[in-house]
């Protein structure tokens, strides 16, 4: 990409935790900032220890979103089990699961879930 373009990784900032140790975590330190979307009940003090333990230099900014307890296994599962999805995720996310017929097994789905 040309100098002037600016990449950003939008992620949970309960995953930060994890992103900062990735094999590759200095090049998306360099690649990327990091936006971190906060979550229901998450201290996000952990994260800011993780970062500064990394090492790396990432640029990470943090942005509050509604209290709402949605997580992708959630949306999954509902799929799975024929459960409406609607203000969970966009309509053109809904389309497209319906179109590709994806999450349709509810054991697997569980399964991943409990692992």
């Amino acid at each position: 990409y040309p100098d002037n373009v600016k990449l950003y990784f939008i992620t949970g900032a309960d995953a930060i935790l994890d992103i900062v140790s990735w094999r590759d975590a200095g090049d998306i330190a360099e690649l990327a900032t990091l936006i971190a979307a906060t979550r229901p009940g998450y201290d996000i003090s952990q994260a800011h220890v993780r970062i500064e333990a990394s090492g790396y230099p990432f640029d990470v900014r943090y942005i509050e979103i509604p209290a709402l307890a949605i997580s992708s296994t959630n949306i999954r599962q509902r799929v799975a089990l024929g459960k409406s999805v609607r203000y969970l995720t966009s309509e053109s996310v809904v389309g497209y699961i319906r179109k590709n017929n994806l999450y349709q097994d509810v054991d697997v789905i569980e399964r991943g879930a409990e692992s």
